[in-house]
């Protein structure tokens, strides 16, 4: 369907880089539409950049979560194991 039979209701869709690409395609394979592929590249680019981004900080917010997890785990056992047990166990734990 074209976008200017289309209603209002999916001008929506723009936001959204399936959108571009579509147009993108429909621009490259049947020269239907005027080419907009530099702004159709700039969407999808900043889509993928924006996605990238997030999912980094998502990860290490996760590995700091983990990592303080683990340091908690090992200042508890430091304290519970230098003082008792042999020699080696205490060589163990301090490093």
């Amino acid at each position: 369907m074209s976008e200017d039979l289309a209603t209002g209701f999916y001008s929506i869709g723009s936001n959204f880089p399936f959108y571009h690409g579509v147009r993108g395609a429909r621009a490259i394979l049947f020269g239907s539409l005027e080419s907009k592929e530099f702004e159709d590249t700039l969407v999808i680019l900043g889509w993928l950049i924006g996605c990238f981004v997030i999912s980094f900080l998502v990860g290490l917010t996760n590995v700091y979560k983990r990592w303080r997890k683990i340091d908690e785990h090992f200042l508890l056992s430091r304290l519970f194991y230098t003082g008792a047990g042999s020699r080696i166990t205490s060589t163990l734990v301090m490093g």
